[in-house]
């Protein structure tokens, strides 16, 4: 099988595959010029065929719409089948952590994060801390809408910090949409994914030497965490902490990349 399959090419549609195949073609850099495809269809081909870096026109005016200070922010949460709280249902989202790197104008960054170590409902915890982290100004920098959807939950769960939980949505900024529309990689290898992104685009940085190295990782290893002494409590929660902060430092990272990206190809 090729390196380079047709089904790198984003939302190929089942006629256009179909088509490709009659003629012989598994190749994604066999595919030819005359092959209907959408602008973000084009950019992922054109990088595959020249094994280079593609952004659209606008990626610099995108990567510019943003306000200091930037917050990184992502949340980690957990689920289980026989509900743990009052008012929670089988396989709710019950959200325990959240990290945030924050880059103000001058380029320096700080760093905050939270994973809740107490006994009861983390989701209150979660949210009080939060606001206070990303205070009145500056753009939420996200990767994906998870959060968008977590913070809705919670304005639903608290009427008291409905209106300023709200009022974060009108400060998000999806990283994940930016580069699905307006960029591409050939090391991404068909995925935008942020651990396939991250070290296509900064190859120092990785997820493979943390303890905890994925969303599903770091849900057992706080349910786990829950009945353990003090001192082993402390090391997974210091795990849980180093990778969320991957997540948030890659997005810091990623932004750069990609604006060093523009500033080389403008």
């Amino acid at each position: 099988p090729s390196d380079y399959p047709i089904t790198l090419i984003p939302n190929l549609d089942q006629r256009t595959k179909r088509s490709l195949q009659e003629q012989g073609i598994d190749d994604a850099r066999d595919i030819p010029e005359t092959t209907k495809l959408d602008k973000v269809q084009m950019r992922v081909l054109e990088s595959i065929k020249s094994n280079t870096p593609v952004s659209s026109p606008k990626l610099k005016a995108v990567l510019q719409n943003v306000t200091y200070p930037i917050h990184h922010i992502d949340f980690e949460s957990f689920m289980t089948a026989i509900p743990r709280y009052k008012n929670t249902k089988p396989y709710e989202g019950i959200l325990f952590q959240w990290s945030n790197h924050i880059e103000a104008s001058d380029g320096s960054i700080t760093h905050d994060d939270f994973v809740f170590d107490g006994t009861g409902d983390p989701r209150r915890a979660f949210a009080e801390t939060l606001l206070a982290s990303v205070g009145n100004s500056g753009s939420l920098c996200i990767y994906s809408n998870y959060e968008e959807v977590a913070i809705k939950q919670l304005a639903k769960l608290f009427d008291d910090l409905r209106e300023p939980l709200l009022k974060l949505l009108e400060r998000t900024w999806d990283l994940f949409e930016v580069i699905r529309q307006h960029f591409y990689h050939p090391g991404f290898g068909g995925s935008y994914s942020i651990k396939r992104v991250l070290p296509a685009l900064c190859p120092e940085h990785d997820y493979a030497a943390l303890d905890i190295s994925d969303g599903k990782d770091a849900m057992q290893a706080y349910l786990h965490s829950m009945g353990l002494p003090t001192e082993e409590k402390r090391e997974v929660h210091r795990q849980l902490k180093q990778y969320c902060a991957l997540d948030t430092w890659a997005m810091v990272k990623i932004r750069r990349a990609l604006a060093t990206h523009i500033a080389n190809v403008s």
